[in-house]
């Protein structure tokens, strides 16, 4: 962030305001008390200041990051991250007024001096955040009480302009001097459009409700279900439910199976600190998992809040002693994963992940699963890597006994639009290419049996069925912390796909052409994403597709490869058929396939490669590699796996994404 002695030099902003110490800090915004001087009375307020770019981001890092192709691409992309900020703004301007949310008083747009970028000034009303309040502050019963019904008033706002705030958490909280708490910071708000729903993922982990976090359509009980987390939490000593007392430290791995369980539907706890039945009561309906089990209103929710406040007055049962006392830092019990993602603006992150470095390691978001509450919550024994292998055409061997030889699921090396990443002898992963997302940044990910590369993220496969992802996640085709049991996994363009060891499919991403559509899928054996679609091999050697292409014809497929517009199937006795126009007539005893933008790789038998389709970047020049193991198609180029573990390729390598030579991979 830009640092005192260069932000006074923007002062007196609005021609009158000082800026006199820093308040607080995030990840891309700082706040600033003002003040200003009239007729002897000194008045206060707050800023919130945005640079873009960041300032230890040059104009030249940009460029060679491929943020933009060069200096002329600048100025579209910053006034494209400043229309994003704006937006919050708007949503600012248009709540003003409310006694429950951050009065927004004015903004400020200045240019750089160089002409490429801006400074962003956003004046408020100064108040204290919730988790500072708490340092000092102890939170009874009766305080979580009056928290409640005023949230609840703020979003009765936000419910009668149809607007979800989507990030209720206690750093958007706020206290003024006389007790009240209102809701800020909208840079994570939307506008619904014709019905009073949504269905893109964003907000925090730690405080997401489950039909958020896998994708489904949210209404105005989102926000109330956000808000019963926060009044839970208050009342369980900062902890989420499903986490053991304040005796015991927060693992990663403990907050991870408590989300697991929380959005998987297991019936929360009554909070450890919470006397009150009355109010054990409400926070646990506004936490219920299917929505419309919550309170259908901020207006209902309040009204019982209002009741039991009443009643606590006139009958004197409130509990008195403090139910919270926050430590001097509040968010030091939440793991690091959690805390990445305290003070991330969307807004910023849509138009400038790359520029702003955003990180999301462990993928802070649920799977896009439909997920039943469980009756009863029992460790389900580990099943077989897949059942269905035992019906698998190429496990079986069936035909001339030529399936038996067909490569594995585990893919070893793949490669994406413009990057490629491989698994190392130590089940380690490296990358190579293009990193505007952050999708080579792979290097920490360990115990990885399968890769693949979609178009801007990565996925990796565990031995224990878990799967990582990295990278570009605006559709939440990154969205696999909660996935488990999977056997195999698929990156496409803008989606994700797993298949599960019990056959069954799951994913998560863009659903715009059905491509997500795969929950009534079973009996499945292999998978694919493309670019658009999904299709998978069924273990009676028949294909399914999402994309309409009749492939009823299709019979003993042991593998298929989803390219950009086309498929490619393997069959059992080692030919090949496609839906493309290539000509593979003369294929055979292959082993492997794979499809790429629009060319088609093959690997023979005896460990040489094939290649049809379009060449114009030489990604076809395949004719004299040997001893290959296995073999990736990537947009406009390919990469072949040797059997003593190097790599070779061929094509576009604008992004360094065939700078491959000095790898040494595992080997199936």
């Amino acid at each position: 962030m830009i640092n005192l002695s260069d932000i006074y030099s923007f002062s007196p902003l609005w021609g009158e305001w000082y800026i006199k110490d820093l308040i607080g800090e995030g990840s891309f915004s700082s706040v600033y008390r003002i003040e200003k001087k009239e007729y002897g009375s000194t008045y206060v307020s707050a800023v919130k200041h945005i640079s873009v770019p960041e300032k230890n981001l040059t104009h030249e890092k940009l460029i060679e990051d491929g943020v933009v192709s060069d200096m002329y691409a600048l100025p579209a992309f910053y006034d494209n991250v400043r229309d994003q900020l704006i937006n919050e703004i708007k949503f600012c301007y248009a709540l003003r007024g409310h006694t429950n949310i951050v009065s927004y008083e004015d903004h400020c747009i200045i240019p750089k001096k160089d002409g490429l970028g801006y400074d962003i000034f956003i004046r408020m009303e100064l108040l204290t955040a919730l988790p500072k309040y708490m340092r000092t502050h102890q939170m009874t019963e009766s305080d979580v009480i009056q928290l409640g019904i005023d949230i609840c008033s703020a979003l009765e706002v936000l419910c009668a302009r149809n607007m979800l705030h989507r990030d209720i958490k206690p750093a958007n909280i706020f206290v003024t001097d006389m007790g009240i708490y209102k809701l800020g910071d909208f840079g994570e708000s939307k506008v619904l459009s014709n019905a009073p729903t949504c269905v893109t993922v964003r907000g925090t982990y730690a405080y997401m409700p489950p039909e958020i976090s896998r994708s489904d359509t949210a209404n105005i009980t989102a926000d109330i279900y956000s808000l019963g987390l926060v009044m839970y939490r208050l009342l369980n000593g900062n902890r989420p439910p499903f986490i053991p007392p304040a005796s015991t430290s927060i693992s990663a791995q403990m907050q991870e199976t408590a989300n697991t369980r929380r959005f998987k539907g297991e019936p929360l706890p009554v909070p450890s600190n919470c006397k009150n039945s009355g109010l054990a009561g409400i926070i646990l309906k506004a936490c219920e998992f299917f929505p419309q089990n919550r309170w259908q209103s901020p207006e209902s929710m309040k009204e019982q809040l209002t009741a039991l406040k009443k009643a606590i007055k006139t009958n004197g049962s409130a509990n008195s002693a403090p139910a919270y006392t926050a430590p001097n830092n509040m968010e030091m019990q939440m793991p690091a994963y959690v805390n990445a993602q305290q003070n991330m603006y969307y807004s910023m992150q849509q138009a400038a992940a790359m520029y702003y470095s955003i990180r999301q390691p462990m993928s802070m978001y649920a799977a896009a699963q439909n997920m039943p509450i469980p009756q009863n919550v029992q460790p389900s024994p580990e099943p077989d890597r897949n059942p269905h292998l035992k019906n698998d055409p190429a496990a079986a061997g069936q035909s001339d006994g030529f399936a038996s030889k067909i490569l594995g699921k585990d893919q070893l090396i793949s490669a994406g639009e413009a990057h490629v990443v491989g698994i190392m002898p130590d089940s380690s992963v490296a990358a190579k290419g293009l990193n505007m997302h952050g999708q080579c940044k792979v290097s920490e990910w360990k115990e990885i049996i399968s890769v693949s590369a979609g178009r801007s993220h990565t996925i990796g496969l565990r031995e224990n069925g878990i799967v990582a992802a990295q990278g570009w996640n605006e559709y939440g085709q990154c969205n696999t912390l909660l996935w488990k049991d999977i056997a195999a996994v698929s990156a496409g363009s803008y989606h994700t796909v797993g298949l599960k060891k019990d056959g069954t499919v799951i994913a998560a991403g863009l659903n715009k052409n059905g491509q997500c559509n795969v929950s009534d899928w079973n009996n499945i054996v292999r998978i694919s994403a493309g670019r658009h679609f999904t299709v998978g091999v069924k273990s009676d050697g028949t294909v399914v597709s999402t994309d309409g292409t009749d492939l009823t014809g299709w019979k003993n497929i042991a593998a298929v490869s989803a390219g950009k517009d086309f498929i490619i199937g393997l069959k059992n006795d080692g030919t090949v058929v496609s839906t493309s126009d290539a000509d593979l007539s003369g294929w055979n005893r292959i082993i492997a396939v794979s499809a790429g933008g629009e060319h088609i790789i093959g690997l023979k038998a005896d460990g040489t490669v094939v290649a049809a389709g379009d060449d114009k970047y030489s990604q076809c020049d395949v004719s004299g590699w040997k001893d290959i193991a296995a073999v990736s198609a990537g947009e406009k180029f390919t990469v072949g796996l040797k059997k003593d573990g190097t790599v070779v390729a061929a094509g576009l390598n604008s992004r360094g994404q065939c700078d491959v030579s000095g790898w040494k991979l595992k080997t199936p």
